[in-house]
């Protein structure tokens, strides 16, 4: 990409988990057969190593580092908590290890799908992962100006990592534009909870 375009940069774990390897991905677009599609790349962001998703440690290859995404993003979110090591898997203590205090990364889709990443969380239930009332996330459109409001939940009930999947609901939706009076989004942020709730402003 162009070293105009802004990218999103997500850390999954810090260097406060010594001697666990602090994790970061980079959200970027690649195209394919002529259209875009959004790609993950991890690496260590204090030594600047590419890292494999599913072992979060060092890649042999570039290639390794990039988890590929069947579409492009609409939008990605930290989950508010972290994987324990303690958590039971379908992978063992291996990749349990691998896991530890990582934050998973939440990401929606162009048809509403969700996967949380790295993939070295797949062993885990995305239940155990996401808060229990589901994980309320918004999505902006610049222009026109837009906010969407989601909920990410699960759409079965089934105990296991492999047969639980995630989707995104729309829940609310609104216009800050009109044709008369053409808005856009300039600069978003979130306000931490007071005492209610979390609150958005938008110029």
């Amino acid at each position: 990409l162009p070293n105009t375009s802004a990218q999103h940069l997500f850390t999954q774990r810090t260097t406060g988990h010594f001697p666990l390897t602090p994790v970061a991905c980079v959200l970027l677009e690649t195209q394919k057969s002529k259209k875009l599609h959004s790609a993950l790349l991890y690496l260590d962001p204090i030594l600047g190593v590419p890292l494999n998703p599913r072992t979060l440690e060092p890649a042999t290859k570039a290639e390794e580092a990039i988890v590929h995404l069947p579409s492009r993003v609409k939008v990605a979110a930290l989950v508010p908590t972290t994987a324990s090591g303690m958590l039971s898997t379908l992978g063992g203590e291996a990749e349990a290890e691998a896991a530890n205090h990582v934050r998973p990364l939440c990401v929606v889709l162009e048809n509403l799908s969700v996967m949380l990443l790295p993939p070295t969380l797949s062993t885990i239930n995305p239940r155990i992962l996401l808060p229990a009332h589901g994980l309320y996330i918004f999505a902006l459109n610049t222009e026109p100006a837009t906010v969407s409001g989601y909920r990410v939940m699960t759409v079965n009930r089934n105990v296991t990592a492999a047969t639980t999947n995630l989707t995104a609901q729309l829940l609310w939706h609104m216009h800050l534009s009109s044709e008369d009076y053409p808005q856009r989004i300039l600069q978003a942020a979130v306000h931490p909870p007071s005492g209610e709730s979390p609150s958005l402003s938008i110029t």
